[in-house]
């Protein structure tokens, strides 16, 4: 089997086209997803069904021809089985997080599980659609460390994720060993499923532009670290993705990730120059650009592959998710343009 182009590009070859995937590619925009959605009372029991999993995780594939598939999954997947909190998904509110444990006491709020048995399901999840669809890549995928610490800080999402820097500021031995606590699952459960299958994996860090630059560098730079360093042991290419991190691309650079995904808050080409030429760059169309006309996103989209070019390699994705009101029929159309754009 010859290799894709979307791994080609994260090896850092030019591949004959530009691949193109997005995130939340497999959500609520589509219409046979609410579909398949409806069927479930409970997200997380949603997840935890193989079956509908792998479904779900084909679905962009086959509607929209994204050159990757993402596992359907979500970030506070391995938060589930942690005694010390109950962890939620609610309509119209998101993640609630209540926890029973002190957070100035790592050891019992983030105690060891067995990785491959309490979250075997995902494992499984992988294997399935690889048997299915062995041809497409499939990228697996976790929460970085800041980004899941604020969502059992703060007790679900925040607008400016003050208690979770207050508790870093206040607490900072205690928050560093957190950090170490969920970095050491995080690398359990991103090698489980890149054992299991997948093709490459993603980090997400969603949260991580809540923090200065110097604070970026001083409090999650070293766990971050840590957890591409594990992941990267299994030989397969790694993504790092954040938020509002433009003034801290210049440490981000030195993970040794294989790409650096970046949003639309920075041009690419200046995202390039921040990071240099020794990584894929992966990026950066605003989602709500997708609500343009269609000559206007052609555009957008065009300048976006024209700056790509400046990279050692360009993965063609939005600077974040797919929006739930977008038209599934435009994001098609966008990556048939997409393909159809020489990348010389």
């Amino acid at each position: 089997m010859s290799e894709s182009a979307f791994i080609k590009a994260l090896r850092g070859e030019r591949p004959t086209y530009i691949p193109v995937w997005f995130m939340r590619q497999a959500g609520r925009f589509l219409p046979e997803y609410r579909s398949i959605r409806s069927k479930f009372k409970d997200f997380f029991e949603m997840c935890r069904n193989v079956e509908t999993s792998i479904e779900v995780t084909a679905l962009p594939v086959k509607l929209l021809g994204v050159d990757a598939a993402i596992l359907f999954s979500d970030l506070l997947v391995p938060l589930l089985p942690f005694k010390s909190m109950s962890v939620a998904l609610k309509e119209q509110v998101g993640p609630v997080i209540e926890t029973n444990v002190p957070l100035t006491e790592p050891e019992k709020l983030l105690h060891p599980y067995n990785v491959k048995e309490e979250l075997s399901f995902v494992a499984e999840i992988v294997k399935g659609f690889k048997k299915a669809f062995p041809d497409v890549p499939l990228i697996g995928f976790c929460g970085a460390p800041f980004t899941l610490l604020s969502y059992i800080i703060e007790g679900g999402g925040s607008k400016n994720y003050h208690k979770t820097k207050r508790f870093m500021f206040e607490h900072p031995q205690a928050f560093n060993e957190l950090s170490n606590h969920i970095v050491d699952i995080l690398i359990e459960y991103g090698t489980m499923q890149l054992e299991a299958g997948a093709d490459a994996f993603q980090v997400f860090d969603s949260w991580a532009g809540a923090l200065s630059p110097e604070h970026y560098q001083r409090f999650i730079f070293q766990p971050t670290q840590r957890l591409i360093e594990g992941l990267k042991k299994t030989g397969k290419p790694v993504i790092y993705f954040s938020t509002g991190t433009c003034g801290s691309l210049p440490i981000i650079k030195d993970y040794p990730c294989d790409a650096v995904s970046v949003d639309w808050r920075i041009s690419l080409k200046d995202a390039i120059s921040a990071i240099g030429k020794e990584k894929t760059v992966q990026g950066n169309l605003d989602p709500s650009v997708l609500f343009l006309s269609l000559d206007e996103l052609k555009k957008e989209a065009i300048r976006i592959i024209n700056e790509g070019k400046k990279a050692k390699a360009h993965i063609f994705n939005l600077g974040h998710g797919v929006f739930p009101d977008t038209n599934p029929d435009k994001v098609k159309w966008l990556v048939e343009l997409i393909h159809s754009t020489p990348p010389e």
